[in-house]
């Protein structure tokens, strides 16, 4: 089966400081490949590149067969690629789904009209109790969202992304602030979507990482040390050499 993500070549400079260097990535359906390594290895920079956030000095990024290395962040995001970012970006004044409906109106071409709430619209407000069914905010839709939890906050961050209809997921530190138990709620959402979409995950909870992805990639100084299977990362001598006084990987 055809990726419906593949980064070929990618490379980073500021400088004379190579950040990626000639990095690699496929990504199937339903799949959930996790890029690790350690502090400073040029993993949040990838993501920015995929993204298209950071302009890549060389490589290319086709989406679902297609050539997106040259679209600007808006454009990708109209082919399908969703982010989520490491710090929440809701609106706190507004219901969880008002901040819903923000990201399905922009999808559908819709505008808050003063004489018409878009929440009196029927079908934007069916496109986003879907999407708020699949994170397991439905219950509480009508909830002020500065008032839930962190772990809920961030919940309803990956409702808005996946309001935007994306093919791929970029998730960056979706686990970042969460206690135990919200890592653990974060996970099994993330497990309840892997049929519906690709993630490319950059993850520093190794717990999370290994719960949760089919394929790792280790990045180190930019460049893609190894390649394998949670279990092949785990045994990899090199793996580990990388990690001596970094994260840990979890037995």
């Amino acid at each position: 089966m055809s990726p419906l993500l593949s980064v070929r070549g990618l490379v980073k400079r500021y400088g004379g400081l190579l950040v990626t260097d000639q990095v690699d990535l496929d990504i199937g359906p339903g799949e959930i490949h996790a890029v690790i390594g350690p502090n400073g290895a040029g993993k949040t920079t990838l993501i920015h590149q995929v993204s298209g956030e950071v302009r890549s000095d060389a490589g290319q990024v086709l989406l679902d067969g297609r050539d997106v290395t040259r679209h600007p962040v808006a454009a990708r995001a109209q082919a399908g690629l969703g982010r989520s970012y490491q710090i929440t970006s809701i609106i706190g004044e507004f219901s969880v789904l008002e901040n819903v409906l923000l990201a399905v109106q922009a999808v559908h071409g819709h505008n808050f009209h003063f004489w018409r709430p878009v929440t009196a619209t029927p079908a934007l407000v069916e496109a986003a109790d879907r999407v708020l069914a699949l994170v397991g905010l439905l219950p509480v839709r009508g909830r002020t969202a500065g008032l839930l939890s962190y772990g809920q906050q961030r919940q309803l961050e990956l409702a808005m992304t996946l309001a935007t209809e994306p093919k791929v997921l970029l998730l960056d530190e979706p686990m970042a602030g969460l206690g135990p138990a919200e890592t653990q709620q974060m996970v099994q959402v993330l497990q309840g979507l892997r049929s519906r979409y690709a993630m490319l995950l950059v993850e520093h909870d190794m717990h999370a990482v290994f719960a949760l992805a089919d394929c790792l990639s280790v990045l180190v100084y930019g460049k893609v040390i190894f390649r394998g299977t949670p279990e092949e990362v785990r045994e990899s001598p090199a793996v580990r050499e990388a990690y001596l006084g970094d994260e840990e990987i979890p037995a």
